[in-house]
């Protein structure tokens, strides 16, 4: 089985001047863990995951530690949140992106996901296009939709 055939028609994208604040939506109303981000060519050049946009607010732990020992008023973090919201998606994306063909296979996709520990990858033309997102959530429901009768027997 390949990417494409059970890769999603429809792709949720953010552009490289996008803000935080108009990231936020996408991932929390669409219920997304990442968006890929594409210049004006319509070519992939990067991927924002939700952790990246909260290492923006706590870069480290020690930080973090440091921050709710010494400072319990929330004025700090609300001053810090204003200002993660304006941050350009260009300054906060991974441009190292992990992708797949429509002609890759499913299971090689999803072992990259595993061994990378991610759980999208986008999928794109020779050419550097999107054209899709795979999930593992996608793969293992096709898996399932691929051997229903065997598994009810």
């Amino acid at each position: 089985m390949n990417i494409s055939q059970i890769m999603r028609k429809h792709i949720v994208i953010a552009s490289l001047e996008s803000t935080v604040a108009d990231l936020l939506p996408l991932f929390f109303e669409k219920r997304l863990n990442s968006l890929p981000i594409l210049n004006r060519k319509h070519q992939l050049v990067g991927i924002v995951v939700r952790e990246d946009v909260l290492r923006l607010l706590y870069p480290d732990y020690q930080e973090y530690i440091q921050d709710m020992i010494v400072n319990d008023e929330l004025d700090a973090f609300d001053k810090d949140f204003s200002e993660v919201l304006r941050v350009k998606t260009k300054d906060v994306m991974q441009t190292k992106v992990l992708t797949a063909t429509p002609k890759t296979r499913a299971m090689q996709a999803l072992a990259r996901m595993i061994a990378h520990h991610i759980d999208q990858l986008p999928v794109v033309t020779d050419k550097g296009k999107l054209v899709s997102m795979i999930t593992k959530a996608d793969i293992f429901y096709a898996l399932y939709k691929a051997n229903k009768k065997r598994i009810h027997q």
